[in-house]
């Protein structure tokens, strides 16, 4: 197939060969083996059209599970296809009693738990050291058992679109929905009514829209199943794929849309190889099939068309539209003239009516720094990304200083998403640095005392106004507004 084809590509990744025959077996597109010379993966491709779909899927199994090949293997496809969207299709263990066997999770989060993980001594009780200098072994550090893993996570997001329209399915449609139903009632009555006696599955399955947990383990303990639940009540399953996927599309500019779709084959427990054996893998296989035929059943509803025409014709278009006319009408008469950044700064002042707090710096390479309070995008963070990259391109540095402190309506993920998204379109140089205001002043606070409290009455203590005239300014600013 020409990868130079006019159709948008759709990017499936299937972690295991067993994954990937069901897939070929139900999902309705003949796909051939293609011709990959730069690495060892297997790539097959189609071409789909059903309904208002038409699409070349390019799918890629791994033959091996983990974040890391994932990612790898991610970026290869992201590379090869310029993908619209891309897919991670597979199974999970289940977190919550609110999922079954065989249902599907849809992830409206992933959350990359290892990420950032560290060894440390683990706290003994009074007890514990007691007991532990009774019998002679406190001072020994060498057990595991006397340390304990601290995680941090990395949270990412896939589209909100495409999960909101999936949670839409029921009334937008009810037909579609209905016959991917009876299809797993069907595997129900057909594989699983025999071997369910005792098991938590339904004769119809049902989809779950929740949080993913993604890390490197095989994960058989209902205890760490737990301590995941404890950092995100909301967590709903378990998996090894979607944290590399997506590490790896945050960092493509720019970035598809993502799409996470798991059936549940296990609750990530120590029943886990019992229910395998004894089924001879018959809840894995049929919860793979359950996947595979929503994917068909979001691309027969025409929820990726419909997201393709959303990016094409109001995507960017919708920022452009607000600050076009200013650019082709008064641009071209001071771009020529423009070679410095100061001749940019000026520009966009006299030209678009730019406000800027300029501090001092010697010679041509300024830092200059944009801070943005963490919110949907809209269209002046893009005017505001497209001064920032014509800054870039004379020789500054860009630091966007992301305010993600209070309330949140927004992701950081999101956020940066399209913000890169912009800053490639208007040909920023190299990429645009991002400190979070979390971040800094953790670190800050830490360096000092570890009392954020002390740090910030450090950094007012240090101005003309004392704190509780700030205070009483900003009541006055917010009256205002």
């Amino acid at each position: 197939m020409n990868p130079q084809s006019e159709l948008s590509t759709i990017c499936v990744f299937i972690a295991l060969k067993e994954e990937f025959r069901i897939f070929k077996e139900i999902f309705r597109c003949d796909l051939a083996k293609v011709q990959n010379n730069s690495t060892a993966d297997s790539i097959f491709e189609g071409e789909y059209k059903q309904g208002k779909s038409r699409f070349r899927i390019a799918v890629a199994f791994a033959a091996q599970m983990g974040e890391t090949n994932t990612a790898r293997l991610t970026q290869h496809m992201l590379y090869q296809y310029s993908p619209s969207i891309f897919v991670v299709l597979g199974i999970a263990g289940a977190l919550t009693t609110d999922l079954q066997l065989t249902d599907v999770v849809v992830a409206n989060a992933v959350e990359s738990y290892i990420d950032h993980a560290k060894i440390q001594p683990r706290k003994k009780s009074l007890m514990e050291r007691l007991l532990g200098s009774l019998a002679g072994t406190s001072s020994d550090k060498s057990q595991l058992s006397n340390n304990e893993l601290s995680v941090a996570g990395t949270p990412y997001r896939p589209t909100p679109r495409i999960y909101n329209a999936v949670e839409s399915l029921e009334f937008a449609s009810p037909e579609l929905l209905n016959s991917w139903k009876a299809a797993g009632k069907n595997d129900f009555s057909t594989t699983l009514a025999a071997l369910s006696a005792n098991q938590q599955v339904r004769d119809e399955p049902i989809i779950h829209l929740g949080p993913v947990a993604s890390g490197p383990f095989v994960v058989a303990a209902p205890e760490f199943a737990q301590f995941l639940r404890t950092r995100n009540r909301k967590v709903s399953a378990i998996e090894m794929e979607s944290g590399g996927a997506l590490n790896s599309i945050f960092n493509q500019l720019p970035s598809p849309e993502s799409l996470i779709i798991r059936g549940i084959s296990d609750f990530a427990d120590d029943r886990k190889s019992n229910l395998d054996s004894t089924s001879g893998g018959a809840y894995r296989r049929v919860a793979m099939r359950n996947a595979t035929r929503l994917f068909d059943l979001i691309l027969e509803a025409g929820i990726a068309s419909d997201l393709q025409r959303f990016n094409s014709t109001v995507g960017d278009s919708q920022a452009l539209a607000t600050i076009a006319p200013m650019v082709l009408t008064r641009a071209p008469e001071t771009e020529t003239n423009v070679q410095s950044v100061i001749q940019v700064i000026a520009a966009l002042k006299g030209n678009f009516d730019f406000i800027w707090e300029l501090g001092t710096y010697e010679g041509e390479e300024p830092v200059v720094f944009w801070p943005v309070r963490l919110r949907k995008p809209t269209p002046i963070h893009a005017a505001q990304t497209f001064a920032a990259a014509a800054l870039s391109q004379k020789g500054a540095k860009v630091v966007l200083c992301l305010d993600n402190l209070g309330n949140k309506d927004h992701t950081e993920h999101d956020f940066l998403t399209a913000i890169r998204r912009w800053w490639s379109k208007a040909k920023g140089v190299n990429d645009v640095e991002c400190k979070l205001f979390s971040d800094i002043t953790t670190s800050q606070a830490e360096d000092a005392t570890g009392d954020p409290w002390q740090f910030v009455d450090r950094w007012l203590g240090k101005t003309d106004k004392m704190l509780d005239e700030v205070l009483r300014f900003q009541k006055h600013s917010m009256q205002k507004s």
